[in-house]
């Protein structure tokens, strides 16, 4: 998983089921309204222990390969133009419609910082950059990340921080197993699934980030053991699952190359960027609107009756979505100017 010569296919794959993960979780949650309470979905609980981790792994590992061949300019625009430019105008399209009357700079910068991950991946990729170009004399390895580690405390004084400072650890860890070419086939790698699964039977409501947040609200001792123990188990499991997900897809990758399962995933993983700020406002917000608008109507929610059909149609109707979010953005691609103002493209 090394090479850089070309497009690694095994990444692009990995991005892809991420990506898909990330439409059906949110799916589930918002065609659950007035059915059922999708936190407690074992469904949902198995998306939600690993598929952010998974995606800011992988941005990490990805990172290492942009941060080594540019300097700290070139980083820095780079990550303006291709995430900084899909979040203001994503978060702007989003703000004026939701806002409508209420037009508040308050509430725009919300919306900008409510497309959370890539908030996530500028200001871990800002502080990575900083650490890596300012090394004077390379210090030993673990020094080195012990003090991108360190340096993340800052993110504390972001808007939003919680998020960010969940995902950052999985940022650095994918730069690391990168620079130091770790991500490879190993004996470990049916731990990792092992473990994932094992971890999975344990993940509760409480164990959600979204229900929780970081760290102890007040500084009492029980309170400061439960939350941090809380915080390392769902680091944890994020990183078992992650590389549990990594470790499958370079087996099969390694068994079966013409796969056209494999060209489909790597096909959405190579526009990731624009499913994740598209299905914001497609999904999130005018079709999951929609959706409970006609459960008031109709005064109950007949898809989320049978819990089998509700995975199986809700996950068709993701693949689906997916699969046309990715037919806009290859169609926005053929228009330079538009993909450039949209998606912030070359």
């Amino acid at each position: 998983m090394r090479t850089t010569g070309k497009r690694n296919d095994v990444l692009d794959i990995v991005k892809g089921i991420a990506a898909i993960l990330v439409v059906w979780g949110h799916t589930i949650q918002y065609f659950s309204v007035g059915g059922f309470d999708f936190w407690e979905s074992s469904i949902f609980r198995m998306i939600y222990s690993f598929h952010m981790p998974l995606f800011m792994l992988v941005s990490g590992y990805l990172f290492y390969w942009t941060c080594s061949r540019k300097t700290w300019t070139e980083v820095i625009s780079g990550r303006i133009r291709g995430i900084g430019i899909p979040m203001i105008v994503w978060g702007t399209i989003i703000w004026l419609i939701r806002s409508r009357q209420n037009l508040t700079i308050g509430r725009w910068v919300g919306e900008i910082v409510g497309i959370w991950f890539l908030y996530a991946v500028i200001i871990s990729s800002a502080i990575v950059v900083t650490i890596a170009k300012c090394k004077v004399k390379s210090p030993p390895p673990a020094v080195h990340y012990a003090i991108i580690f360190a340096a993340g405390l800052i993110i504390i004084f972001a808007p939003s921080c919680t998020n960010v400072m969940y995902v950052y650890p999985y940022f650095v860890a994918g730069y690391a197993l990168n620079e130091q070419n770790l991500l490879k086939k190993r004996k470990t790698n049916l731990l990792y699934i092992l473990g994932w699964l094992i971890l999975l039977l344990f993940y509760r409501k409480e164990d959600f980030i979204y229900t929780s947040g970081l760290f102890p609200a007040s500084f009492q001792g029980a309170e400061i053991i439960r939350a941090l123990s809380i915080d390392l188990y769902r680091w944890t499991i994020g990183f078992f699952g992650s590389m549990a997900v990594i470790s499958i897809v370079q087996e099969i990758s390694a068994q079966n190359t013409g796969s056209p399962i494999k060209s489909f995933l790597a096909r959405i993983g190579r526009h990731t960027v624009e499913i994740y700020v598209m299905q914001r406002l497609v999904l999130e917000i005018m079709l999951a609107k929609g959706f409970e608008k006609g459960v008031f109507l109709l005064g109950k929610n007949h898809l989320a009756g049978n819990r089998l059909v509700y995975y199986t149609a809700t996950l068709l109707f993701s693949l689906t979505l997916t699969s046309l979010l990715v037919y806009i953005a290859k169609f926005v691609e053929k228009n330079r100017l538009l993909s450039q103002v949209l998606f912030g493209k070359e």
